[in-house]
């Protein structure tokens, strides 16, 4: 999308006009069918004005454009793992870790999905210690630290 179009996206979240903001971005995402980012934001807009379910179809197509991009793997491994799919959650929890090993909301959320949705303590004690290592002084490294200790794990 051209900058004078991004401006005016940008400008009309920042005013809470999302209906406007969502317009402008499903026609980038038609002018622009190969851009992730463009995808991933026009998500967000149909998250905001309520349709999780084509929001969840473009994050699905932002994330198969650009691997990379972290943001469509976090809603993603969110709707995954409260859907049930927990192999494709834990491929979105594993492709953000990829591309950033230190990424703190991915390393924790991850531990706890390993403790609560997989019965992996080890794994999850693991992820855990990584996001410690990360900031240690985190509020919710500390919360996540008391919760896997309620599952078991020896931390």
């Amino acid at each position: 999308m051209g900058s004078v179009t991004t401006l005016y996206v940008w400008l009309h979240a920042l005013t809470g006009d999302y209906l406007q903001a969502r317009r402008l971005l499903r026609r980038g995402a038609e002018v622009f069918p190969g851009i992730g980012q463009v995808h991933y934001n026009y998500g967000l807009a149909l998250m905001k004005t309520g349709d999780p379910a084509k929001a969840l179809s473009e994050m699905r197509r932002a994330s198969q454009l650009n691997p990379r991009l972290l943001g469509p793997h976090r809603y993603l491994a969110s709707a995954d793992r409260l859907a049930g799919d927990l192999e494709r959650a834990a491929e979105h929890f594993e492709a953000i870790l990829a591309v950033d090993p230190d990424d703190l909301p991915a390393n924790v959320g991850y531990a706890l999905f390993l403790a609560e949705d997989m019965n992996d303590l080890d794994g999850a004690k693991h992820y855990l210690e990584k996001a410690r290592e990360t900031n240690p002084a985190d509020p919710i490294v500390a919360a996540a630290q008391a919760r896997l200790r309620e599952l078991g794990v020896d931390i």
